[in-house]
């Protein structure tokens, strides 16, 4: 493996990483919002029982 094969696929390496980045961003965020609706959800449940 020379210096020019690893200059080639740098920029996918960083591409790839940049998608896994965003993709673990938008997952994470997704999931608060989720644990924060079944949170309000629940505490409205209590409130009418």
């Amino acid at each position: 493996m020379g210096i020019a094969q690893l200059g080639v696929d740098f920029p996918y390496l960083a591409n790839t990483l940049k998608l896994m980045w965003i993709l673990l961003a938008y997952f994470s965020c997704s999931l608060y919002v989720l644990m924060s609706a079944c949170h309000k959800c629940s505490q409205r449940f209590d409130a009418e029982r």
